[in-house]
């Protein structure tokens, strides 16, 4: 088993964000990466695309039909798991407890926070469904703000056990899609997905993650 973790906030290329495929990029690397997803949501909603550009007759032609306005990071959850949740149960979600913000300056808390009043009622309601549609693949997880050093912006930390809780959830599911690893699996294997969760514990706000095998 080799574990490659798939970002979907990076790889897409400008020319990709210009001609409005961006869509269709992330969704395609969720089907190169199934049935494994994990789901990270903060207080910010994330990139709206005007229209959404998805090729004709392909496997994403629901999004036609899907309300307008919705972030990015919405429609690759709903395709990922949320949309038919019944025929994804190794989906996984993480949701940062909204007590965070609390802790936050307010002259920092932008970095944080939605991005504007329709943008947290709409965070809310993925919230909401991610909790109502998957309730026993979805966790809360703590953390607390980092504020800025040597240029960089301010950030979260003290996220180590919500690192272990992702690293546990994933290893689980691996074992569940492939009975037949060995317990005892290699150090090469442990090494790949112990990189895997520090990655994932490094993330920003709202990051979401797919694995791939």
């Amino acid at each position: 088993i080799r574990v490659v973790e798939i970002d979907l906030r990076w790889g897409v290329t400008q020319a990709e964000s210009e001609s409005g495929s961006s869509l269709q990029v992330c969704l395609s690397e969720l089907e190169r990466c199934r049935p494994f997803f994990i789901g990270l949501v903060g207080s910010r909603y994330g990139y709206v695309p005007s229209t959404y550009q998805v090729p004709e007759g392909s496997e994403f032609n629901w999004v036609k039909s899907y309300p307008s306005g919705r972030s990015v990071t919405e429609l690759e959850m709903v395709h990922a798991c949320l949309g038919e949740p019944e025929k994804n149960p190794w989906a996984r979600f993480y949701l940062r407890k909204n007590d965070f913000l609390q802790g936050v300056p307010h002259e920092y808390r932008r970095a944080f926070d939605a991005e504007s009043p329709e943008a947290a009622a709409k965070v809310a309601q993925l919230r909401k469904m991610i909790s109502t549609c998957v309730p026993s693949q979805t966790k809360s997880y703590d953390c607390i703000w980092a504020p800025p050093a040597y240029g960089s912006p301010p950030a979260t930390t003290h996220l180590e056990e919500f690192g272990r809780a992702v690293l546990e959830d994933l290893w689980q599911t691996i074992c569940n899609v492939y009975p037949e690893i060995p317990s005892n699996i290699s150090e090469s294997v442990e090494d790949t997905a112990q990189k895997c969760a520090r990655a994932l514990a490094s993330s920003e706000d709202s990051a979401h993650e797919a694995i791939k095998e």
